[in-house]
């Protein structure tokens, strides 16, 4: 059985993927389109552009779910420790302390990830509209 963290990190990957494959198959062929028939050298640009922000947006993803996979896969072991020690020990009060404590820390986990990916897909959505936008307001311009 997964736990809140494991769940909570797939649960967002699809999110932060969905709107990547939605941006860069969706929005970007459009936009690359449009650009292309004023600027074809600043369609290019845009297009590498892109695509390295999303290449290195995935990465990041990637690395960030490795480092909180294996926190959580940590936890479960501590926590699959301290209830064999309680099953054992029921009277122990260190046992069921240790099992608050992992609690807590995973409740931390979990507050920490939603601000670091909110913010990352934020930098992201921003960068690519700046990147798709500042084209289309120069054509506006003119």
């Amino acid at each position: 059985m997964r736990s809140a963290l494991k769940n909570y990190l797939i649960i967002i990957d699809i999110i932060a993927g969905i709107v990547i494959l939605i941006i860069n198959f969706g929005v970007l062929p459009k936009t690359i389109e449009v650009v292309k028939e004023m600027f074809p050298v600043e369609a290019e640009v845009m297009k590498s552009r892109v695509f390295n922000v999303i290449i290195g947006t995935l990465i990041f993803i990637f690395l960030i779910n490795i480092y909180f996979w294996n926190l959580d896969s940590k936890l479960e072991k501590e926590e699959r420790e301290a209830r064999t020690f309680l099953k054992i020990n029921p009277a122990d009060l260190g046992g069921q302390e240790k099992l608050n404590k992992i609690e807590k820390r995973r409740k931390i986990y979990l507050s920490i990830i939603e601000p670091i990916f909110m913010i990352i897909l934020g930098l992201v959505v921003g960068f690519l509209s700046y990147t798709i936008l500042t084209p289309i307001y120069s054509l506006i311009g003119r």
